[in-house]
């Protein structure tokens, strides 16, 4: 069980490197479009699916943390995103911290 646990924590370590590295890539393509937020964490879904991959592929961390990292830089949240309740969750989410930034 322990082991399991360390998978997802590393599966989700790459995802957040990875949805990083996304975001920084997308800011360099495109300057204007891209939001000037960086936002520092790990799309669920994609992670997930990196941490089956680090259990199958020799129930490994740094296989796990590779395909995270790879998998997220790559797609970033499309994924997640292709999942309604995750994607209303997410646009939640970003209106709270639209209305806490306005406040402040």
């Amino acid at each position: 069980m322990r082991r399991l646990l360390s998978i997802f924590g590393s599966a989700f370590a790459g995802a957040t490197v990875g949805y990083v590295a996304h975001q920084l890539m997308q800011r360099q393509s495109n300057p204007e479009g891209a939001p000037r937020e960086l936002i520092v964490g790990a799309p669920p879904f994609t992670a997930g699916v990196a941490a089956v991959i680090g259990i199958i592929f020799g129930r490994s961390n740094a296989s796990a943390f590779l395909a995270g990292a790879a998998i997220t830089a790559s797609v970033g949240d499309k994924l997640d995103m292709a999942m309604p309740a995750m994607a209303s969750a997410k646009q939640r989410l970003l209106d709270m911290a639209g209305e806490k930034g306005a406040t402040t």
